[in-house]
């Protein structure tokens, strides 16, 4: 029998449910020593409710225009089978394990044989060892109680020649403008950055007002 994993919910209803959830921490055992606690990790309950303000909190103080977009996409929450945890190397990789996977800004789940999977960024987990997944539909207000700190204006890349080491086989080749805004509310540059899409990858190449690759500051992106 397959198993029917997403739920489509509100927030007010998800809320109601009023899950627990566990994850590992380090806990202090013992402070017989002033200093030097004697420490041990273990799976601690946490309240999900908790946990989603404390990210939504976090997304509305970010201020990017891109947290404004996640707080209007369904926020996605995956639950362990009872007995197990979730253990991603990549996913985890400063969490640890934990009884449950929270995404923001997935616009849509994508199905293959053994995962659930978002596109936009890496977030994935197995078919056979989730309960469930909740599609959640935040609060009008929360976007609402957002105000924009950080903006970025994208063009067609504008220079006649590419920063030195671009290939010219790209697909698109754009020219990101970074603004943060400031107390009078004018924005202000801050950074510019070549964006160059290609097949498989992105290429970051931080940028002058010239169009010129600021040495020692290249980045990748798959």
């Amino acid at each position: 029998m397959v198993k029917k994993l997403i739920t489509e919910i509100s927030e007010e209803d998800f809320r109601k449910l009023d899950l627990k959830v566990k994850r590992n921490e380090r806990v202090v055992v013992s402070e017989n020593i002033p200093g030097h606690p004697v420490c041990k990790f273990e799976m601690v309950e946490k309240s999900l409710n908790e946990i989603i303000d404390k990210q939504i909190r976090a997304t509305i103080e970010n201020g990017c225009e891109s947290d404004l977009r996640d707080l209007q996409i369904p926020l996605t929450i995956a639950i362990h089978e009872p007995d197990g945890y979730y253990l991603d190397k990549f996913m985890n990789r400063y969490t640890g394990a934990q009884t449950y996977q929270i995404g923001f800004g997935i616009k849509h789940l994508y199905s293959t044989r053994d995962y659930y999977e978002c596109r936009e960024d890496y977030w994935r987990v197995s078919k056979k060892e989730t309960k469930v997944i909740y599609r959640i539909k935040l609060a009008d207000h929360w976007a609402e109680e957002f105000v924009l700190k950080h903006r970025t204006e994208t063009i067609d890349w504008p220079y006649n020649e590419l920063p030195e080491g671009v290939s010219p086989d790209y697909i698109a080749a754009l020219l990101c403008i970074n603004y943060d805004v400031q107390e009078d509310g004018s924005w202000k540059e801050i950074g510019r950055y070549g964006r160059f899409i290609y097949e498989h990858m992105e290429s970051h190449i931080p940028v002058d007002k010239d169009g010129n690759a600021l040495k020692d500051i290249v980045n990748n992106v798959k």
